[in-house]
């Protein structure tokens, strides 16, 4: 496994659509979204820092891929749960990782907008799945990485006691 290098505080810029595409999703998802008609079972977010957070709803996707939804004090959390080995896909990462979840290598990212809007990304993988999850809101890039890297430990560590 690569070297884990510090994570960069510099942000790449973003435009403002981007972030209120983002933030939008918290408006566009359905609570009612029923689970059968999803073709992955979503991680639970009751075994996770997750419980904390306001549950907007699931966002709608295509093949084996599901987000949720998530909303607290202005911020916006989105997951993203991608069953890319059920989707006949093979994942290669190019990027030097920056950060550990569990004892997967991940990735971060941060966008900041014209306005000063700040968004932090976290992406790792196991096996068969690739999850993400992105924040948008009010807090700087280093308190949104905190969170971000709470929630991803918080979720491995509900993933690997129950397996889903």
């Amino acid at each position: 496994m690569p070297p884990i290098r510090p994570a960069s505080n510099d942000l790449a810029a973003a435009e403002e659509g981007h972030a209120t595409a983002i933030a939008r999703k918290a408006e566009v998802a359905r609570v009612d979204t029923p689970l059968s008609s999803l073709l992955i079972v979503p991680v639970d977010a009751r075994k996770s820092l997750l419980s904390e957070w306001r549950f907007n709803g699931y966002y709608p996707e295509r093949g084996h891929k599901v987000t949720q939804v998530f909303s607290r004090a202005g911020s916006v959390l989105v997951l993203e749960q991608w069953d890319y080995k059920a989707d006949g896909i093979t994942m290669f990462s190019t990027r030097q990782p920056s950060a550990k979840v569990g004892g997967l290598p991940a990735t971060t990212g941060g966008l900041q907008t014209p306005s000063g809007c700040v968004a932090a990304s976290l992406r790792w993988e196991d096996r068969e799945t690739s999850f993400q999850l992105t924040l948008v809101g009010p807090l700087s890039l280093s308190e949104q990485r905190q969170v971000l890297l709470g929630v991803a430990q918080s979720m491995y560590a509900g993933i690997s006691r129950t397996g889903k």
